[in-house]
């Protein structure tokens, strides 16, 4: 008896190994026959200074310990026809422990806080109008015995400045 239910046992392994093996060959087929991603269609920053300028501006007005600059691309691909589709772009700035942060769980603080780094970034960006978004990103790293970072991301909305989401 015990010998029947190994070996059934090995038979319903077998069959759901088969049936594994069969679907993650799908998506590897699927991913193989994806199109090379494109993405042409995100608006390049032009600079009223150097990129690198605008970095280090921010970075000495933020008090941080890096600061990173640039356009940011995404899309979905159709399920029929692996086509491009719902293409977005936005700026984005991502400062590193500023030392502006007074208090990262507190929302007021943080959106005003983000605000004034958004305004900094577009007043160096020629072509600004041609952006809906930006998106502005506080991470703060420490390292206690092991590499810990949280980082909050805040959205606004393109010439307002108000609090907006991806979508």
């Amino acid at each position: 008896m015990r010998l029947k239910s190994y070996l059934l046992l090995i038979v319903i392994s077998a069959g759901l190994m088969t049936a594994c093996n069969n679907s993650i060959k799908k998506a590897f087929q699927e991913l193989e026959n994806m199109p090379i991603q494109d993405y042409s269609y995100v608006v390049q920053p032009e600079y009223s200074e150097t990129k690198e300028a605008l970095e280090f501006k921010i970075k000495e007005l933020f008090s941080s310990d890096e600061v990173k600059v640039g356009a940011v691309g995404l899309h979905k691909y159709n399920d029929q026809t692996n086509s491009q589709e719902n293409e977005k772009y936005w700026i984005k700035a991502v400062l590193l422990n500023s030392k502006s942060i007074e208090d990262f769980k507190d929302e007021q603080k943080m959106d005003a806080l983000g605000r004034e780094v958004a305004k900094s970034v577009l007043a160096n960006i020629i072509n600004s109008e041609k952006y809906d978004k930006i998106e502005i990103t506080f991470v703060l790293q420490w390292n206690d015995g092991v590499q810990r970072q949280v980082k909050q991301n805040i959205f606004y909305k393109i010439p307002q400045l108000e609090v907006t989401t991806l979508e």
